[in-house]
């Protein structure tokens, strides 16, 4: 027990080192919206973007997403939209599309390629956005509330999302080892005592990130990397 006891101090001292020496801004920050809030929070942009309201096809924005430096007309306003909920948090491209694992806030490309809509609230057939589109007269207005059927989602051609974790199978976010819907410090912290005690709670799925069917050092490193800002992807445990 006493050597179990000093395996677990350092193991824990070791990722305590690695989480205070993580750089500003990486995959750390704090986003801890439950997708109702992530819905309530685009809802209040209505106050200043109005439905109906006429948007230029000529606004640029730069997106902090990455994947794309910025958008024009339509996709501005869904970027800026976007970098309102979720910052400096990056986004990620998923395909094919899975309703399951669909969110408030995510950004799906419909019509072959050729439009974009943002998720506002995810039901059970079918979806509720804000986009912006063309009028009968040729100009482009800001639309709430318009709706995708989950058989039209599904064809859609991808979805960029920017939930830490990224994608993954449906109710389960890779990483998310307390089960508290946000991949952070506290999982990895969760995760080491895991591993040298066995007695902590983790969800296995979540805790086995690069699904070799085994829960281990493995798994804490590249968790770890992951929230240092290292370009490494998190899996679920396959079912």
């Amino acid at each position: 027990m006493i050597n179990e006891g000093f395996e677990m101090k350092k193991l824990l001292s070791l990722i305590l080192c690695l989480l205070l020496s993580l750089p500003i801004g990486t995959a750390l920050a704090d986003f801890d919206l439950t997708p109702e809030q992530v819905t309530e929070k685009i809802l209040s942009l209505q106050a200043d973007y109005p439905d109906q309201q006429l948007w230029s096809k000529d606004i640029y924005y730069a997106w902090r997403g990455g994947i794309y430096e910025g958008g024009k007309g339509g996709m501005a306003f869904l970027f800026m939209a976007s970098d309102a909920i979720f910052g400096d948090l990056p986004a990620r491209m998923v395909q094919p599309v899975d309703y399951g694992a669909l969110r408030p806030g995510d950004l799906l490309r419909v019509k072959n390629n050729t439009h974009s809509v943002m998720v506002v609230e995810v039901l059970e057939n079918h979806i509720t956005v804000v986009e912006v589109s063309t009028d009968r007269k040729g100009n482009s207005r800001i639309y709430w509330g318009r709706t995708l059927s989950k058989s039209a989602v599904l064809e859609g051609d991808y979805v960029l999302t920017r939930y830490p974790g990224g994608g993954g199978t449906p109710g389960v976010l890779p990483g998310d080892v307390n089960a508290d819907g946000a991949v952070d410090g506290r999982d990895a912290v969760r995760l080491a005592r895991y591993i040298a005690t066995k007695d902590a709670e983790a969800s296995a799925r979540a805790a086995d990130v690069n699904d070799d069917g085994d829960i281990d050092g493995k798994d804490l490193r590249l968790l770890v990397q992951y929230l240092s800002g290292q370009d490494v992807e998190l899996k679920v445990r396959s079912e």
